[in-house]
C-alpha cells in the first residue's frame, strides 16, 4: 500500500468510525495538528505519530510501502518547506528529464544550472 494510500486510508476510517482527531489525539498522544498532517499525506514514512495513528486505526502499515513512495514522501516534504525547495525539484526533474536514456549525464562537461 503507498504512503498516499495509508494516509487517505487513516482519515477515512476515522470518519467513517466518527472520530474525531481530538479523541485520536487522546488515545496515541500525538498532537491533532500531527494527525491533520499525516491526513493530508505531509508525513515522512519513519515517522513515528503515523505508526501510532495506524496502530490505534487497525490500518496495515510498512512492508507494502514501496521505496518509490518513501522517496516521494521526502521530496513532497521537501517541496512544501518553500518555494526555493520547488523550484529546486523543479529544475532537477526538467534536467533529468532532457536526458536521454543511456546518454552520459552531461556530455558537454557543462555544470548545469539550477
Amino acid at each position: 500500500m503507498a504512503l498516499s494510500h495509508v494516509c487517505k486510508t487513516l482519515k477515512e476510517k476515522r470518519q467513517g468510525l466518527g472520530i474525531t482527531l481530538k479523541t485520536v489525539s487522546l488515545a496515541t498522544g500525538v498532537d491533532v495538528g500531527q494527525l491533520s498532517k499525516i491526513e493530508r499525506g505531509m508525513c515522512r514514512y519513519l515517522s513515528p505519530n503515523l505508526k501510532k495513528y495506524c496502530k490505534y486505526l487497525g490500518v496495515p502499515f510498512g512492508e507494502d510501502i514501496q521505496p518509490a513512495d518513501l522517496l516521494l514522501s521526502r521530496i513532497n516534504t521537501l517541496i512544501r518547506t518553500s518555494e526555493q525547495h520547488a523550484a529546486l525539484f523543479t529544475s532537477l526533474v526538467t534536467l533529468l528529464e532532457a536526458q536521454a536514456p543511456g546518454e552520459a549525464a552531461n556530455p558537454n562537461n557543462k555544470t548545469p544550472t539550477i
